[in-house]
């Protein structure tokens, strides 16, 4: 049986990064793809679940995608949260070239690519998905991937069996707070020319910032985030929404859905619920999960006593994505001889609860990178 496995960095089962693997996915999945997810717990550590056994996870995620995981990283000498950490902030925020840490990444990466190709072994892996894998957030494991996969296509015979998507890169993520360095960015692992690989990602711009950083590389193309999106309608399932919590039913409603992290701001929203307090009695319903980052999630909760919107602001936990069917686009992402086609996908892909900034839309693609 063929067999798809997918990773990502994001280290949070649902996130706008895990709802796109899913929306490719099923297309393997209808396809007689056995399809495995990784979901990286044991490669961000700033999410504070490494090594962490799997929960319940998968009950927000489609039954026909079964969560795994690359068994014995906790074995690796000296692999863990602190290691990740120490090294993303000396060595790709700092840009100090610390010789002991750069050693020990070169060691660890090696020691986690045998256990990223016992793993792709033992599951008869065919192809290979992996979602933001630049983002240099953990370099030890971006190297140990691209070991792996050089090593894994030649002991196994294959052409471009990986798909390498960046929803985001280092000039568009936190690029003010200097968490990754600064152009050229020489810690973070550039892309690799290699024969296994065809890079995606999400719009034209993107694209051509990758080819100016990684000029060799013969096979990037653009893979637009597309949504359908339905007119509101009031159905058993969401009909007692407002009086659930406690929200009156005249009142105007913002909704944020995201991460419940420093990064996403949310304090402007409790700033911009007082602002309306005089023209209107506004409520905020933030959706997320509030104990990914329980120290934020309290100052946003202090921050609306001092604001004196409490009573009009709620934080509703984290949220599934709707479960539809989707339409398979024609000619979907498959393998073809020695290369990949990306056709845009259909308008009526599934329509996922996610955030309205992850959304992108695809603009006349310019020489050098197809969308």
């Amino acid at each position: 049986m063929k067999t798809l496995w997918g990773v990502s960095f994001d280290a949070t089962p649902i996130s706008g990064v895990v709802v796109e693997f899913v929306k490719t996915a099923r297309i393997f999945a209808e396809r007689g793809h056995r399809v495995l997810l990784d979901l990286g717990y044991d490669i961000k550590a700033d999410k504070n679940a490494f090594f962490r056994p799997y929960r319940r996870e998968a009950d927000l995620l489609p039954d026909w995608l079964e969560l795994a995981r690359v068994p014995g990283l906790d074995q690796v000498p000296g692999y863990g949260p602190e290691f990740v950490t120490d090294v993303l902030k000396t060595v790709v925020g700092r840009g100090e070239a610390d010789a002991a840490l750069l050693a020990a990444v070169d060691s660890t990466a090696e020691l986690l690519r045998d256990r990223i190709v016992a793993a792709w072994e033992a599951h008869d892996v065919t192809a290979v998905l992996v979602e933001n894998g630049t983002l240099p957030e953990n370099i030890a494991y971006t190297r140990a991937l691209y070991l792996a996969i050089e090593e894994y296509g030649r002991r196994r015979g294959l052409g471009r069996f990986v798909l390498w998507r960046d929803h985001d890169l280092m000039w568009q993520s936190e690029p003010s707070t200097g968490k990754y360095g600064s152009y050229p960015y020489p810690a973070a692992p550039r892309p690799v020319d290699s024969p296994h690989i065809h890079y995606l990602v999400q719009h034209d711009e993107a694209c051509e910032r990758m080819r100016e950083w990684a000029p060799e590389l013969s096979a990037i193309d653009v893979l637009p985030n597309i949504f359908d999106h339905e007119r509101a309608m009031v159905r058993p399932g969401n009909a007692d929404f407002r009086r659930d919590h406690a929200i009156p039913e005249d009142v105007p409603l913002i909704a944020r859905f995201t991460r419940i992290v420093p990064q996403k701001r949310i304090d402007r929203d409790l700033h911009l619920v007082a602002a309306l307090a005089g023209r209107t009695d506004a409520h905020l319903f933030v959706a997320g999960d509030t104990d990914e980052a329980p120290r934020e999630y309290r100052r946003l909760v202090d921050l609306a006593a001092e604001l004196g919107v409490t009573d009009r602001v709620v934080f509703g936990g984290r949220l599934a994505p709707a479960r539809r069917g989707s339409a398979r686009p024609p000619g979907p992402a498959t393998p073809s001889g020695t290369c990949w086609r990306t056709p845009p996908w259909s308008p009526s892909s599934p329509r996922t609860t996610t955030r309205a900034t992850e959304t992108r839309s695809a603009r006349r693609s310019r020489p050098g990178c197809r969308t």
